[in-house]
């Protein structure tokens, strides 16, 4: 497995690489700076993803992020944005699941002709390093995906889009379960590839307001994490790991699952470069031959562009 996520990152980081230098080389006719800060505030139900009751957790959380970059323009419908990012997440009523993520990004977006009405295409690359408390979460994001968007009037918007989503764990030590399953499993927890389609429509009222809503098909794997032994979680899952968020008292299920994910959100401008952003998350997760999961999460941001 080590071989296999070294190659995926390496062949990740070098498309990165060629774009940046596509960017640098190119003959950009307009190129601008911009930086947001991002503080906010909210409440997940499931953090664990557990299928129990009794392996649900919830907490109240705050984030953190601060993102940076440069928008160029090397053609007149034509636009290439170089970001990078670092986020930091912390939950109140639950160990373990702090989080700092150190990201970069890049996006291509096309127009296909001139006019407000007229489509666009975008093809997005991010790379994102996410360490946890515990080292067995710890992990390396790539996400490379596509997307077309189009607005149909002054108020109302639309884009449909395709991720492949990569994850790969940094901690790939052994782990002794021996004490819950004598099966021995791979223990690569947060290795695996999710196939992700997306739709979403907007709404801009005439005061500034947005009114955005969405939903994402997610075709991979989930993991949760569970007090063992647990039988039919055993006999399905692809890798195990104990987890350090309950101080390896509970292990990771790597899980085959199918996920259905709504949300709905609302932005308010405060001013000419602040506005409050409101998120409403529902995740239905259908575990293959484990059951299925549920989540939510709603939170609210205070947004500053510079």
């Amino acid at each position: 497995m080590r071989v296999k996520s070294e190659t995926i990152a390496g062949r990740h980081t070098a498309t990165v690489m060629v774009l940046l230098l596509v960017v640098a080389a190119a003959p950009a006719v307009h190129a601008n700076l911009f930086s947001t800060v991002m503080l906010g505030g909210g409440h997940e139900d499931n953090l664990s993803r557990g299928f129990a009751s009794s392996d649900q957790h919830g907490s109240a959380y705050s984030t953190l992020q601060l993102r940076g970059g440069k928008l160029f323009q090397p053609g007149l419908n034509t636009s290439l944005t170089v970001s990078g990012s670092f986020g930091h997440s912390r939950y109140f009523s639950q160990k373990g699941f702090d989080s700092n993520v150190l990201g970069t990004a890049v996006s291509l977006e096309h127009k296909f002709g001139l006019g407000p009405y007229t489509p666009r295409i975008a093809l997005a690359l991010s790379a994102d390093r996410e360490d946890l408390e515990g080292a067995e979460r710890d992990r390396s994001l790539y996400n490379l995906g596509l997307s077309l968007s189009k607005r149909f009037s002054p108020a109302w918007s639309g884009s449909v889009g395709v991720v492949s989503e990569t994850s790969r764990g940094n901690s790939e030590r052994h782990t002794d379960l021996s004490a819950y399953y004598s099966t021995a499993q791979p223990h690569d927890i947060f290795d695996y590839d999710n196939d992700v389609a997306s739709a979403s429509i907007e709404y801009s009222f005439e005061n500034g307001n947005l009114l955005t809503a969405s939903y994402s098909r997610s075709d991979g794997y989930v993991v949760s994490s569970a007090v063992p032994p647990v039988s039919h979680l055993i006999s399905n899952a692809s890798a195990l790991a104990a987890d350090p968020a309950f101080e390896h008292r509970r292990v990771l299920y790597l899980l085959k699952a199918e996920t259905d994910n709504f949300s709905a959100g609302l932005n308010i401008p405060l001013g000419r470069d602040t506005s409050l952003d409101m998120q409403m998350n529902w995740y239905s997760i259908h575990g293959k031959g484990t059951g299925n999961y549920r989540n939510a999460r709603a939170g609210v941001s205070l947004i500053h562009r510079f």
